[in-house]
């Protein structure tokens, strides 16, 4: 009779064992060297269960018998409880005490019978929960040396005192869990839903859960249930806060059940509210207060520090304050408002008691309103903003001051459409007059800048200003945008231009120097370039990166795009991955978006192509679902060049024709359009790229012109792009384009020498992608020689670590497989036995895509199909 199951989403299901390979093989190393005895420690929920599974998992396939126990409060009073099924031979328990004697013979012809001349290993789920005599059985047993054991222990239960006997440190191991870090996480939620997850949502479920895998999970189905964790363009995005399920708060209010109405009440307090510092608790504090965080912190439910008090789990917050009522919270939020004020002495935190106040339903003043919208304006706290500005607008809708402040918000949080509609109800949005005329069109040209483009926020811009005088504000914002179209000198020249308008002030002279940075680069003027966004970081240092428009986020953002643009890349990673965590509180999608977008870049320019591609296809995700859209289309061109270089011309095509031309630099479309061509028609791919390297020169790009001959290069027609890269060397201080120059005519004339010391000069900057090509042209040049095999064998471990680099110039270079880089990847893994489904999942492509590969695999190799390929793989 065959049964049936229903069968939900990968997340339904048992999740995987991810992050834990390191414990994993030490506790089987341990095993297999002959420890008796493994211990396993960790908090509630941190997968010791889990662990313990996986390894009576790997050891019933290594020919050894398993046991499997587990402790219970149910069972514990009940003598021989947990063994009685897995030790039939055993004698019932007839009241009387156990002979240990008698028990131990029984237990050891039991495991004999079953073992069959296999090793035994009993695993223990919750030690401390089993029974006296069970315990004391399978420590006999262990010490007697025959079995080995595993166990887990709850968190604070000390190993049992019969263990603690036979435990010996130079044979027996201890494993503590720790939370999960982030590229275990990442790799647990990829796992468990079954694709790509956002760097950010990883980051948000993380924190959220603490790193543990129960919360995470329980984190994740919640949000799957509420529709906040959705499955955007390829990519989980996670929208909002997470969700928690019904075992979760079951499990969480569990643990905080047995607490005394005094420690209940600090904990909802600080669930509600946030961090607290003792004297801000009601009560006495040294009759109430003090006590209760002392048993608090005891219980490890709260953290202690010099600043203030906080919940221990980020996730019991959550199911604290979703288990309240509405009423309980508004008054914990009102009497802890009036608390702060009464207690600061009349000099309270504004921004924060506001927030209390509006939050409880309390009425509250316009102008303090205000006030405080502006204070957490200033710290970027664009979520503050908008629970601010949204109540004050409730009160009095025509507020122009909180219709700015909101828009502005609203921008950054990546509502474009929302902050347009809102800019609309301003008494200046018609006319664009006056000094709130100038803030407004502002804002709307930052809003079709990124909402649809430079292009667009220039039109904006153009009909803003006017033949009125200049304004400091859109003048820096038309200095964005031209650098976002391609126009690198008009970019400059107005930033340059509107300093005097800006003052003296050291904040006016940084504030130009960083709005020139990335045009300087763009030109090519590359040692202004890094010597100005350095400058910028360093203010921002200084000024703990409390300057508007000067934080440290925005001012490393400029900096790697500089040193991206320069050329070098392992550097721009480096710094962009630091601006991305500076920026991971702020909420700001504009700024976290564009980072994504330059690791995108930056990875792809250096030929890490698979994080190239994850990347990218996160912009267009986050872009998509939560905004800014405009870095979409700009994403959407970059993934274009990135299937492209990974030979992919199916997928790359489909991306571009998604990209709306009118909505985008020509010098951009051209380039795209040259890497989705692919080299299938070599003179078609010259075109495009020289079309996109005049219109960038057009417009004093530099940098954009130079990247669109290293198409010719990479196309194996280096002889192309000769004269534009050496006129450029020539007239511009830009070391990239010098090497660019350089690696063109070397591998024209067929100089291996100058070639092989080029891969060098590229490798060292972690430029993979180029080094690869040098490498591959200067082993052609050598043709047969010993030293061919060398660089040939060089340019293959470069072309590898390139994560599927198919370019013309380093397919070429193959003298020994007939199969393409791309093509020996997939082939490789389909030998292993992956699915098509699979290795598109892990790729990054489409099953078709993956199924026209292994058709030219078949082809080249002269075999009809798996079976074959398996075979050849041997």
């Amino acid at each position: 009779m065959t049964g049936s199951a229903t069968v939900g989403s990968p997340a339904d299901r048992q999740w995987p064992l991810a992050g834990r390979d390191r414990e994993l093989d030490a506790a089987l190393h341990a095993l297999e060297a002959g420890a008796r005895l493994v211990s396993v420690h960790g908090p509630t929920g941190v997968g010791k269960s889990r662990l313990l599974a996986e390894i009576a998992a790997r050891l019933a396939g290594s020919a050894t018998h398993t046991v499997q126990l587990g402790g219970s409060a149910i069972l514990a009073v009940v003598p021989l409880g947990a063994l009685s099924a897995q030790f039939p031979g055993l004698s019932p328990y007839d009241g009387t005490t156990p002979d240990p004697a008698r028990l131990f013979a029984e237990a050891s012809a039991a495991l004999a019978r079953a073992a069959d001349g296999r090793p035994t290993v009993v695993l223990v789920d919750d030690a401390t929960l089993l029974d006296g005599a069970s315990l004391l059985l399978v420590a006999q047993l262990a010490a007697a040396g025959q079995v080995r054991l595993v166990v887990s222990l709850r968190p604070g239960d000390p190993l049992p005192e019969h263990l603690v006997a036979s435990w010996n440190a130079a044979r027996d191991l201890r494993i503590d869990l720790a939370p999960l870090d982030p590229d275990a996480a990442r790799a647990l939620l990829e796992a468990a839903l079954g694709g790509a997850v956002a760097h950010r949502t990883v980051a948000t479920l993380l924190s959220a859960s603490g790193g543990n895998p129960l919360y995470l999970r329980e984190l994740v189905l919640g949000a799957r249930a509420a529709g906040t964790l959705t499955d955007t363009t390829g990519v989980w995005q996670l929208a909002g806060d997470p969700s928690a399920t019904p075992t979760l708060r079951e499990l969480v209010l569990a643990r905080i059940g047995q607490l005394d109405a005094a420690s209940r009440d600090v904990l909802e307090r600080l669930a509600v509210c946030g961090e607290l510092r003792p004297d801000q608790l009601p009560g006495d504090p040294a009759g109430v207060v003090r006590p209760a965080l002392a048993a608090l912190e005891a219980a490890g439910l709260v953290v202690v520090t010099a600043s203030g008090v906080t919940i221990a789990e980020p996730v019991h917050a959550t199911v604290l304050t979703g288990s309240m009522s509405r009423l309980r919270v508004e008054d914990v939020l009102a009497e802890q408002a009036a608390l702060l004020a009464e207690r600061a002495g009349g000099s309270p935190d504004l921004l924060q008691v506001t927030l209390w106040q509006l939050e409880a339903g309390l009425d509250v003043d316009a102008d303090v309103i205000l006030t405080a919208t502006r204070l957490a304006a200033g710290t970027g706290d664009h979520g503050a903003v908008l629970r601010l500005a949204g109540a004050g607008l409730r009160a009095h809708p025509d507020h122009p001051d909180l219709l700015v402040l909101q828009a502005d918000a609203q921008l950054r949080t990546g509502q474009v459409d929302d902050a347009l509609a809102t800019l609309a109800r301003h008494p200046a949005g018609a006319t664009l007059a006056g000094r709130d005329g100038a803030r407004i069109a502002r804002l709307i040209a930052v809003a079709q800048l990124t909402g649809r483009g430079p292009l667009a926020a220039l039109e904006v811009l153009d009909e803003s200003l006017g033949d009125g005088p200049a304004h400091p504000a859109l003048e820096l914002t038309r200095a964005a945008a031209l650098v976002a179209a391609g126009r690198s000198t008009d970019a400059e020249r107005v930033a340059r231009e509107v300093a005097p308008l800006l003052g003296d002030s050291e904040e006016a002279r940084i504030r130009i120097l960083h709005a020139r940075a990335v045009a300087l680069a763009c030109m090519g003027r590359e040692e202004e370039a890094l010597d100005a966004a350095a400058q910028a970081v360093a203010f921002a240092e200084a000024t703990d990166g409390k300057v508007i428009g000067l934080c440290r986020a925005e001012t490393q953002l400029a900096q790697a795009t500089v040193q991206h643009l320069s050329g070098r890349y392992g550097v721009a990673r480096a710094t962009a991955v630091r601006a991305l965590a500076e920026a991971a509180d702020t909420g700001d999608e504009i700024l976290g978006r564009s980072i994504e977008f330059l690791l995108g870049r930056i990875a792809l320019d250096a030929g890490h192509l698979a994080p190239a591609e994850r990347w990218l296809a996160e912009t267009i995700s986050g872009a998509t679902s939560v905004g800014p859209p405009g870095l979409a289309v700009l994403a959407r061109l970059s993934l274009t060049a990135a299937h492209g270089a990974a030979g992919d011309l199916e997928p790359a095509r489909a991306t571009l024709a998604a990209v709306p031309a009118d909505l985008v630099p020509a010098s951009w479309l051209a380039l795209a359009r040259a890497w989705a061509e692919g080299g299938g028609n070599v003179e078609t791919t010259l075109r495009h790229a020289a079309d996109a390297a005049a219109q960038a020169l057009a417009g004093g790009n530099v940098m954009l012109a130079a990247t669109a001959w290293q198409v010719a290069i990479e196309l194996d027609r280096p002889d192309a792009a000769v004269e534009g890269l050496r006129a450029m060397a020539a007239d511009h201080p830009s070391t990239l384009v010098a090497l660019l120059a350089d690696h063109a005519e070397a591998a024209a004339r067929g100089d291996h020498a100058r070639l092989l010391a080029i891969a060098d000069a590229w490798e060292e900057r972690d430029g993979l992608r180029l080094a690869a090509a040098a490498a591959a042209t200067a082993a052609r040049a050598l043709g047969t020689s010993r030293t061919a095999a060398s660089a040939r064998a060089r340019a293959e471990d470069l072309v590898r670590r390139c994560d599927g680099l198919d370019t013309p110039v380093v397919r070429q270079s193959d003298a020994v497989s007939p199969l393409t880089p791309r093509e020996r990847e997939i082939a490789a893994l389909a030998s292993a036995g992956a699915t098509s489904k699979k290795i598109a999942e892990q790729l990054f492509l489409s099953s078709r895509t993956v199924d026209n590969h292994l058709q030219s695999v078949y082809t080249k190799l002269g075999i009809s199909g798996r079976a074959e390929l398996r075979a050849s793989y041997r």
